[in-house]
């Protein structure tokens, strides 16, 4: 397996920051992001970070992710602010390791929401999202009680092995589709 290379904030927000071309995404895989990073509010192209590690936050907030959006194998040590982003395609944050508290809430998955074989430390906010594709966190294991409350799931609710009992707010989060 190839080592991290290191990148600078700076650099990843240039990169993303390009015009979006259907079918393309920036290759930022197997990255180290040492400082935080702060995409808040921006639009942003296609991207793949799978299998990168953020030592510091990242903020998403309110941004809005063009094309696919993979965080796959990602290591978030810090916290993560992905609130009222709004995806168009694809998230995808399989087997991702959050540290800290990871916030979701009021984010637009227009693609599928994949969290399987995630592991998270710290409770995951997924209050008041809506997923148009599929939300998916077969396999995950989380050490504290994540919300869904006011959540709106459209293309259904995977949780293969992995309790319900580990959501708050499931009794007012409106599932479509496969449980």
């Amino acid at each position: 397996m190839k080592p991290l290379k290191e990148i600078t904030a700076f650099q990843i927000r240039k990169r993303l920051s390009e015009p979006p071309v259907f079918g393309h995404f920036v290759d930022l895989t197997r990255r180290i992001i040492k400082e935080p990073l702060d995409l808040s509010g921006l639009v942003l192209c296609g991207f793949d970070f799978s299998g990168s590690l953020f030592e510091s936050d990242v903020r998403l907030d309110h941004a809005t992710c063009k094309g696919i959006s993979w965080f796959r194998g990602v290591h978030f040590a810090a916290a993560v602010d992905f609130s009222s982003a709004c995806f168009f395609n694809d998230a995808r944050f399989d087997k991702a390791f959050f540290r800290s508290v990871a916030n979701f809430r009021s984010a637009e998955f227009r693609g599928i929401a994949t969290f399987d074989g995630c592991v998270s430390e710290a409770r995951l906010d997924f209050s008041d999202i809506l997923a148009n594709g599929n939300f998916s966190i077969a396999g995950a294991h989380l050490k504290k009680r994540s919300q869904l409350s006011g959540a709106a799931l459209i293309g259904g609710f995977w949780h293969r092995d992995l309790p319900t009992t580990q959501f708050d707010g499931l009794d007012r989060c409106d599932i479509f589709g496969r449980t």
